[in-house]
């Protein structure tokens, strides 16, 4: 993997972690612009909120668990606020501020009731956050 990101930033592509077509409900609503993130909000889902970039490694890994993950439940959305550019263009965007703390991706999972379950890189306890929540319904 380490290689393949190495070969694309030698050629200066980074390919879009979104970009493959799954089923499940997932929609870019950001290549870089600001969001208010109440608003993109899917009402009565689940919705995790995708904070991550092209060049950034751990952000594909945390795209691919949770397109699989949105396909498995159709009561979760995925919204993604992708930073474009390369590395030192995208920070110029204040993703330290999208992302709090200016780690990438940067994963916010809300409940079908608005509040906010989880805040952080990890898809894995995003994840399991969604399935304790949905439990409790």
């Amino acid at each position: 993997m380490l290689l393949l990101f190495s070969a694309l930033l030698a050629a200066g592509t980074w390919p879009d972690p979104w970009a493959t077509q799954g089923s499940g409900d997932v929609e870019i609503v950001s290549t870089g612009q600001a969001v208010e993130l109440q608003e993109i909000l899917v009402q009565d889902k689940f919705t995790v909120i995708d904070i991550g970039a092209s060049w950034c490694s751990p952000c594909h890994d945390a795209a691919r668990a949770l397109r699989g993950y949105a396909e498995q439940h159709p009561d979760t959305a995925i919204r993604v606020v992708s930073l474009e550019g390369e590395p030192h263009q995208s920070m110029a965007l204040d993703a330290a501020a999208l992302a709090e703390r200016g780690v990438l991706p940067w994963l916010l999972v809300y409940g079908p009731d608005g509040e906010r379950i989880y805040g952080g890189p990890n898809s894995d306890k995003a994840t399991k956050k969604l399935d304790r929540a949905r439990r409790k319904l």
